[in-house]
């Protein structure tokens, strides 16, 4: 798991930040991504859309982090610099988009 000193970023709001959009469906699967050990890059948001009939579980920041639930047919964006996360889809009826707004670790340095 990657560790990430937040006093040495700038500001997640900060505008002038570009960054680059990526999508990635969700099936039946549990999903797990550490974005700056994969991509070397920081999520700057991320939007969880559960299209299923039964919630969505998902941890952001840690594999130890509460677990929270998004319900059926709703979404959720989570702001600020992350790497790790994770979903729990439903084994049989999971359905949903992750859509993450990336930035190079680079690039959010102070």
């Amino acid at each position: 798991m990657s560790a990430i000193d937040f006093n040495s970023l700038k500001s997640s709001k900060d505008l002038e930040i570009p960054f680059l959009t990526n999508s990635e469906d969700i099936g039946t699967a549990n999903i797990g991504h550490d974005t700056l050990i994969e991509f070397g890059m920081l999520v700057k948001t991320l939007r969880l859309v559960n299209d299923s009939n039964v919630g969505l579980g998902y941890k952001v920041g840690s594999p130890s982090a509460l677990l929270k639930i998004i319900p059926p047919n709703s979404e959720v964006t989570i702001d600020g610099w992350f790497s790790v996360f994770q979903i729990f889809p439903d084994s049989v009826t999971g359905k949903g988009l992750i859509e993450m707004d990336l930035v190079p670790s680079k690039v959010a340095n102070k």
